[in-house]
């Protein structure tokens, strides 16, 4: 499950295009949520995913990083992701695995999705 921004590159340059983040403050409430459950989550900004803690998805990502070298996406563990929201990221994509069914329904009813 995941919430998405949108980020759009000329193919041939890389150039950006058009980007338009998710909102500092709606990042910010699902991280709250998140944290509360403790529950796994990860975010991307324009090159790089960024986690609070490992897991086996978090693991997967950097495991693809390190297979496609530069041309993968870049992996960091940061202690606060807050403190990056609005600040030094810009969110395009939220991603969390729901894998329990009672914690995926009160998160799901807690972020109205």
């Amino acid at each position: 499950m995941g919430v998405t921004a949108l980020l759009l590159k000329n193919p041939s340059t890389g150039q950006v295009l058009h980007m338009s983040a998710m909102k500092a403050e709606v990042v910010n409430q699902v991280v709250d949520v998140f944290r509360k459950y403790d529950h796994y989550f990860h975010f991307y900004d324009e090159d790089t995913v960024y986690a609070e803690k490992n897991g086996p998805l978090f693991e997967y990502i950097v495991s693809m990083s390190e297979k496609f070298g530069d041309r993968g996406i870049k992996t960091k563990l940061v202690p606060d992701v807050k403190s990056l929201i609005g600040h030094s990221v810009n969110v395009l994509k939220m991603g969390f695995n729901l894998i329990d069914e009672e914690i995926s329904l009160r998160l799901q009813k807690r972020l109205r999705l």
